[in-house]
């Protein structure tokens, strides 16, 4: 559904995505630090986006979406992230640590390990749509280099200009 939106109206997947953060924003105001974006059910507008940007922003590093997805199998230790994702321990914990500062993961210990799983299975559907439109963006490409057989994208058609009989420039096309 995201694939046809995105070849259609680009601008419109894009708001979907916004929408589907809007929706965990309100089931995250709940909690107290957030209550103050609220007034009389309305959001301020800037506290919502800031937000976002923020949630955003902690997703954004390669290892840390490697990370949730990792998650999605459910409640694991860093050393079981760390044996799917290629970094050190310390910096599997430093990312974890990023997102459970921004309330996207939750710890919980028990006895010498640190379990983590992701707050709100959202997460996951805004992963799958980012995927989504990297799989259309995939496609577009090479629908682009399978027209040329060169691997190089097509030229642009030019517009071929002609001497009409009264002397002037013609923009029709004719054989020169």
């Amino acid at each position: 559904m995201i694939a046809y939106y995105l070849d259609r109206f680009p601008i419109q997947a894009v708001t979907y995505l916004t929408n589907m953060l809007d929706s965990f924003m309100i089931r995250f105001c709940a909690c107290g630090s957030m209550r103050r974006a609220w007034r009389g059910g309305i959001p301020l507008i800037g506290e919502l986006q800031r937000f976002k940007a923020q949630y955003l922003k902690a997703m954004a590093h390669p290892v840390r979406i490697r990370t949730l997805e990792i998650l999605r199998q459910g409640e694991l230790a860093v050393a079981d992230v760390q044996a799917q994702v290629d970094a050190d321990v310390a910096n599997i914990s430093q990312h974890l640590a990023v997102l459970r500062n921004a309330g996207i993961v939750t710890a919980r210990k028990t006895g010498l390990s640190v379990l983590y799983s992701v707050r709100d299975a959202e997460v996951f559907s805004i992963l799958d749509a980012l995927r989504e439109i990297f799989s259309h963006r995939l496609d577009s490409m090479q629908t682009v280099l399978a027209a040329d057989e060169d691997g190089r994208p097509p030229a642009p058609e030019r517009k071929r200009r002609s001497r009409r009989v009264d002397g002037g420039l013609s923009s029709e096309a004719v054989r020169p």
